[in-house]
């Protein structure tokens, strides 16, 4: 017999695909149990000197894995099982057997692993058990188990940054013109939409919620919350000569937008996003707190003075004798309390008494300035006296004008800058 025929064995596809052969070998029914669509490319039939026959069939199926799990996509793993067993011949006819290396891979003309250059999945593992259909039935099934993960960068670095620039601009939207700030926040959360409707044909229709999933969700309820302050605050903005307290309402509201947005939106992308290089993750994070820090040194002395200009008003609205106690809301009630009577309280008893005894709430801000006149060069002094040697209004003051600033020296200090 010819060493290269005695090696390889005599092929016999082409013989039993003839009609004409009369040539016939029995080959079980073995399937692939989990595959929805089967297609055989090509087949092999050999058998060797020693009357083994060899049968190879190159098959491309599509499996049917219902234990996959999508909670963590896109960086989730899989493990993919594929049975593969007859359904009418049990082990006293087949006998089943992995020889050799259970599962490989095929090579590129280049001899790298086809897999590996697979743009979505990354091998991890492959094992192989048996299993049977029922316990003393003698049906087979060879089981290969095929554990990979999905290469998630990119998919969710595409996911995540475009939504990532969009929720910042609903940060700014607390520094833009008030009448245009829901307008805004209304067209961020249609283009948002936009970009979900098209991640979700990537993703099967699951009975869970995915990653993505849960960060739109969480970036949806972040501009509903803009939406709703944006709201508020055109609605506080009304009748603010009415309800002075409104004016710290609405001073709020735009510094805790300014504060708290832009740095909780780099915050949150700095843990989401994966495979950022530590560097950049370690300067988005101290961006964010420095930034919020800066911010709110920066809103604070607005904070402030909104605070006192709504008392100023609160206190003014209570001394106004044309309005009753009784109209003022609780809210209001509680300020005043602590501020002037330092209670605690809702009640309206500590108010009426101080008024019915015809004594006026006063409130008073003080702004501390320091003067310094060291290097000061005044270029004169002018004071203006009456024959009764004060001057013509009766406040006795002194103008002192030195470079640009004015001090009148009388009953109080007041310091004009220029």
């Amino acid at each position: 017999m010819n060493k290269q025929v005695r090696k390889d064995g005599i092929e016999l596809t082409s013989i039993l695909d003839s009609r004409d052969s009369g040539v016939e070998i029995w080959r079980p029914d073995v399937r692939f149990h989990d595959a929805s669509e089967v297609e055989y490319i090509v087949e092999t039939i050999r058998i060797n000197s020693s009357n083994v026959v060899f049968w190879s069939r190159h098959t491309r199926i599509s499996l049917i894995q219902p234990k996959l799990d999508f909670r963590r996509f896109p960086g989730d793993s899989q493990s993919i099982d594929i049975r593969y067993g007859s359904y009418a011949y049990n082990q006293n006819y087949i006998k089943m057997n992995y020889n050799g290396n259970e599962l490989s891979m095929n090579t590129n003309y280049d001899a790298s692993l086809t897999f590996l250059s697979n743009p979505t999945w990354m091998w991890n593992n492959a094992s192989t058990s048996f299993s049977t259909y029922l316990s003393g039935s003698g049906f087979l099934n060879s089981i290969y188990h095929i554990a990979v993960t999905r290469k998630s960068t990119g998919a969710m670095n595409r996911i995540t940054i475009p939504i990532m620039f969009f929720l910042l601009f609903v940060g700014l939207t607390y520094w833009v013109n008030p009448e245009r700030r829901l307008d805004i926040c209304v067209g961020i959360l249609l283009a948002v939409s936009a970009l979900y409707i098209v991640v979700l044909e990537n993703i099967p229709l699951v009975g869970y919620l995915t990653t993505v999933d849960s960060y739109v969700f969480y970036s949806f309820l972040i501009i509903l919350l803009a939406a709703i302050f944006h709201v508020m605050f055109g609605t506080l903005v009304k009748k603010i000569d009415i309800w002075p307290l409104r004016i710290l309402y609405v001073r709020l509201i735009e510094t805790s937008g300014r504060v708290f947005v832009i740095p909780f939106m780099l915050l949150y992308f700095s843990f989401l996003i994966q495979g950022m290089v530590p560097i950049t993750k370690a300067l988005m994070i101290s961006g964010a707190i420095i930034g919020a820090v800066v911010i709110a040194i920066r809103e604070a002395p607005g904070v402030r003075s909104a605070y006192h200009k709504s008392l100023a008003m609160l206190t003014e609205k209570a001394n106004n004798k044309e309005v009753k106690v009784c109209d003022l809301s609780f809210l209001e009630m509680f300020v005043l309390n602590v501020v002037h009577f330092n209670k605690v309280s809702f009640s309206f008893m500590d108010l009426s008494h101080h008024l019915f005894h015809h004594k006026e709430l006063k409130h008073s801000h003080k702004k501390e300035q320091s003067l310094h006149v060291k290097h000061l060069s005044i270029y004169h002094i002018n004071a203006t006296k009456g024959a009764d040697g004060i001057d013509t209004e009766g406040n006795n003051n002194v103008e002192v004008t030195a470079d640009h600033s004015r001090v009148n020296f009388g009953t109080g200090l007041d310091i004009d800058e220029e």
